[in-house]
């Protein structure tokens, strides 16, 4: 219960909201056309989709309580 509540909590501070800003971060960047916003959300949605469906296809092959200590103190 401890770790699925662990994952939970950490899990919100792994950038979930940042798409919110992501036209702001653009303009920050130097790119601040709509085609070239666009450009860049369509690859960060293709990025998040294939990381996704790498992690789904090793779930099963990889023992959990490993992946979950080292992912936990990879992030720092």
């Amino acid at each position: 219960m401890t770790q699925v509540l662990m994952i939970s909590i950490f899990g919100q501070f792994s950038g979930n909201g940042l798409g919110y800003y992501n036209s702001k971060i653009f303009d920050d960047i130097g790119i601040t056309t709509a085609p070239g916003q666009l450009a860049y959300n369509i690859l960060s949605i293709c990025c998040q989709a294939i990381g996704g469906m790498t992690g789904m296809t090793l779930t099963d092959k990889m023992p959990r309580r490993k992946v979950l200590v080292i992912g936990t103190f990879s992030k720092y």
